[in-house]
């Protein structure tokens, strides 16, 4: 395996409508086969989810292949249409998993004279003490054990009991939400196996066929099929070449920011982010083996702005840092700082070194990734939140984690009861 960290030749491959450019040199190529092996045994269900005994059953939600998995889609259609038809103001609470990728699915196809959708995420009065919801308004509570606190709490605060008829839960647990007061014929189930970071493609994604209907969420559902089918078939596949070039770089830095550079996919970062972190921020593999830089400290943000924030470490700081940039393809302003801002990263015209006559002008090389979309429609986002999660996965596989377990983030639950 031959990997150049700075190298100005990079690997570059179209797959779908996706274009990348990878931190790999033109001509590598990988021979151990094993990976991709042990992805497509994760894909058709084997049990990866070793701490908890699961699956990964998020993948079943796009092959629709189980009479289940379809069923719940039916359901989440029916219910979207009879929302989008109605054009009243949705409140949607969830937070983590259960709010980012329907959030980011807002900012992309919000549309004038559709529902305006309120997004809760916390457990601060703060957030929607302005907030007044009417009879005729409708709420979405999105969480998988329906035991979220923050989630159920705002909730309360801003709707009481005046909307219960007017409510939707999605969720694996029926009987809690029933418990709750929510009407039976109101409630959207999921899978267990499904982890919440990876639950864009189950009813938690109510958001996108209110705004595109039931063919914007199929045509996203096969974006992502089709990204999982080209990272099922060989050692080359973008997900592992780019997971390669993840774990190759993690060995001189542990940070990661993912720039984006159209401002509807502006908050991108975030599912990066917690797909990143969530899965991969573990320190013992699967034979309880300490492991060490399995995950890297991810952060990032809307590519025009952060260039007059932070981009100054990336460009003369001490610090290598692996760096992505997205965007669409287009001839605006935009797409051009992004083509700029890589090939400055990639040509410092005075790199650093402890040998220059003015150091105060040197920049310095970083490491670049670079994700270019032909569009903005939901199968190419599908294409990029698949490869996104596929290549988290490739990286658990590395260093033989669990991708799929968060029980650091179940403690802070945990405790938070202690204090109420």
């Amino acid at each position: 395996m031959s990997i150049l960290k700075n190298s100005n030749k990079f690997k570059k491959g179209k797959f779908e409508n996706i274009k990348i450019e990878f931190n790999l040199e033109e001509n590598s190529t990988f021979s151990d086969n094993s990976l991709v092996k042990k992805f497509n045994e994760i894909y058709d269900g084997s049990l990866c989810n070793f701490t908890e005994n699961k699956t990964a059953s998020h993948f079943n939600y796009k092959k629709q292949s189980e009479e289940k998995f379809r069923r719940h889609h039916v359901e989440l259609l029916n219910y979207a249409e009879d929302i989008r038809k109605s054009e009243a103001n949705v409140y949607f609470f969830g937070i983590g998993g259960s709010n980012i990728a329907p959030k980011i699915f807002y900012d992309l196809y919000k549309k004038k004279g559709l529902n305006k959708i309120h997004f809760i995420t916390g457990s601060d009065p703060e957030e929607f003490e302005s907030i007044k919801v009417s009879e005729s308004d409708i709420a979405i509570i999105a969480s998988k054990s329906f035991s979220t606190l923050e989630t159920l709490d705002s909730y309360e605060q801003v709707c009481g009991k005046r909307v219960l008829k007017n409510t939707f839960a999605i969720t694996s647990n029926v009987t809690a939400a029933t418990n709750f007061g929510i009407p039976e014929n109101n409630i959207l189930k999921i899978d267990n196996d499904t982890g919440g970071r990876f639950s864009a493609w189950s009813p938690v994604n109510i958001v996108l066929p209110i705004l595109m209907g039931e063919e914007g969420f199929n045509s996203f559902l096969d974006g992502g099929l089709k990204m999982d089918k080209i990272c099922l078939g060989n050692e080359n596949n973008p997900a592992l070449l780019l997971s390669i070039s993840d774990v190759f770089i993690r060995k001189s830095t542990n940070s990661l920011v993912v720039l984006n550079y159209d401002f509807k996919l502006r908050n991108f970062f975030e599912f990066a982010q917690q797909i990143e972190m969530e899965s991969n921020g573990k320190s013992f593999n699967i034979n309880n083996e300490f492991v060490k830089n399995s995950s890297y400290l991810l952060f990032g943000g809307y590519g025009p702005k952060c260039q007059h924030s932070f981009f100054q470490t990336l460009f003369q700081g001490s610090e290598n840092i692996n760096t992505y940039f997205i965007a669409e393809k287009t001839d605006n302003l935009n797409y051009k700082q992004m083509r700029a801002q890589v090939h400055s990263l990639r040509n410092p015209e005075i790199e650093i070194s402890n040998n220059s006559e003015n150091p105060h002008l040197c920049t310095r090389k970083q490491p670049v990734t670079v994700l270019e979309l032909d569009d903005l429609t939901p199968n190419s986002i599908g294409q990029l939140f698949a490869l996104w999660e596929n290549k988290s996965i490739f990286n658990s596989l590395h260093y033989s984690t669990n991708a799929f377990d968060q029980f650091g983030v179940e403690l802070g639950k945990k405790n938070t009861k202690k204090f109420l």
